[in-house]
């Protein structure tokens, strides 16, 4: 949708995504596609990524938080530690790490106001994810994220003075 609007777009993945940049390039050619590597649960790799998108586009108008893992259908007791450790990280931690370094970059963007979408997931609404404990509790925690965000940006954080 935005490169056929005529939008440049950066998409990143932990691995090489130069088939997917050609495919996007190929399917909407009103748009450039710049592509890099990132491991979104690592803030060294978002905080590269948001340069890279910064030197690629100039203005950075919408960033979309999208990387996701599952760990397997499986009961959380036969889920090894790694792996919920690996869910928490992409989809929670990665999702934090990206608005972050987004709302860093949008703050400095003078007269232009970027917008930040969180994808989420099967447990965003509660109810329960039966085979999917750590992917559903990390999908649930983005709409506190999102409130807790809005709420900071239009009253401001009680009892904090900013130095």
């Amino acid at each position: 949708e935005f490169m056929d609007r005529g939008y440049d777009v950066v998409i990143c993945d932990i691995k090489d995504c130069s088939i997917a940049a050609k495919a996007l390039t190929a399917a909407h050619p009103n748009g450039r596609v710049f592509h890099t590597t990132c491991d979104v649960s690592d803030a060294a790799s978002v905080e590269s990524l948001g340069k890279f998108a910064v030197e690629k586009l100039g203005t950075v108008g919408y960033w979309i938080n999208n990387a996701g893992i599952n760990g397997g259908r499986r009961a959380l007791m036969d889920v090894p530690l790694n792996t919920v450790e690996l869910v928490v990280k992409v989809n929670l931690l990665g999702v934090l790490l990206g608005t972050k370094i987004a709302m860093d970059i949008m703050k400095d963007q003078e007269g232009f106001t970027g917008e930040i979408f969180n994808t989420v997931g099967s447990g965003v609404k509660g109810g329960g994810t039966p085979g999917y404990a750590c992917y559903g509790a990390t999908k649930r925690g983005l709409p506190q994220l999102t409130a807790s965000l809005v709420k900071e940006l239009d009253e401001g954080v009680q009892g904090y003075e900013k130095a």
